[in-house]
């Protein structure tokens, strides 16, 4: 007895090692390289697309970065997505955070080609997208469900419901930092912002809905509310 108490001592500690090797995730990074949204289904250096970087993202649980290829998209380019919205979380799956970098407002466009969203963030996803333009959503430019989104450096244009949140329809968590929301539109209000949620946050860093330096402009019904109470 004595014999395998020992054993299972000695043996522990490599086990436990063994096991947190197995289940770490490594962070990854995705370099998109083609403004095409079709693909064959893989993120590698011959072809990825926007779509194959944020599928392999949502296959991981490790805090993932995708950027674009610096020789692409040296040049103002605008990535129409032929497939529908771009869908960043997994249902009951922890993907860790996902951070997409643009190469600028004026120089990246991603387009819902008048028939989806643009991104969806949904089931609890936690994600950073910075620097692009997000135009021509249907139903919605951005669409969060659950989850927290942060936004930077966005613009957010030319995007159109029947519903409510023509630019972005928010019912989760939301920052928005120094980007514009413009020419958008939706047929029930909020054609800049819908935002349904138990509290909004104008000024304060907070779960719910914080917006900073953001211009909302010539967008029908521009910030409409629903549950809400302002916090200051």
């Amino acid at each position: 007895m004595k014999n395998r108490l020992t054993a299972v001592r000695f043996f522990s500690p490599m086990f436990a090692v063994l096991l947190l090797m197995a289940f770490t995730a490594q962070a990854a990074t995705y370099t998109v390289n083609t403004t095409s949204d079709s693909g064959n289904g893989t993120c590698d250096a011959a072809e990825c697309t926007l779509r194959e970087a944020i599928n392999e993202a949502n296959a991981t649980t490790a805090d993932d970065v995708i950027n674009f290829d610096s020789t692409v998209f040296s040049i103002p380019q605008i990535i129409t997505l032929m497939q529908g919205e771009l869908r960043i979380g997994v249902f009951r799956a922890n993907v860790g955070k996902l951070t997409i970098n643009g190469t600028g407002a004026t120089m990246l466009t991603i387009s819902g080609n008048n028939a989806s969203h643009v991104f969806l963030n949904t089931d609890f996803a936690v994600t950073e997208i910075n620097g692009l333009t997000v135009s021509n959503g249907n139903n919605s430019g951005i669409r969060t469900n659950t989850g927290n989104l942060t936004l930077n450096n966005l613009t957010i244009s030319n995007n159109t419901t029947s519903a409510s949140g023509g630019g972005i329809f928010n019912a989760s968590g939301l920052i928005i930092n120094n980007s514009t929301i413009s020419n958008n539109s939706a047929g029930q209000g909020g054609g800049g912002i819908y935002h349904n949620n138990s509290v909004a946050t104008i000024g304060l860093s907070h779960k719910k809905l914080s917006i900073f330096n953001v211009i909302i402009k010539l967008s029908k019904s521009s910030l409409k509310f629903s549950n809400w109470a302002f916090l200051f």
